[in-house]
């Protein structure tokens, strides 16, 4: 089940210009890039393999990454 969420950020939570960047990502676009390594990914995926199959996602990395992100 889905929950609203509320995310309180303010000036004094700043302690380098790269934070904005990655706090900007990560609300436009749900994800932060490179949050990952590549040799994690893959571990991550395996995890939540069967969840996949069974919510009928497609059978490539790419397909189960976007649906790991999305139940995230």
């Amino acid at each position: 089940m889905k929950k609203p969420v509320t995310f309180l950020f303010t000036d004094a939570h700043v302690v380098e210009e790269g934070f904005l960047e990655l706090i900007n990502n990560m609300l436009t676009i749900g994800m932060v890039p490179s949050l990952f390594p590549k040799e994690e990914k893959g571990g991550l995926i395996s995890q939540i393999d069967d969840a996949a199959r069974k919510d009928n996602c497609p059978e490539n990395d790419e397909a189960k990454w976007a649906y790991f992100i999305n139940k995230c």
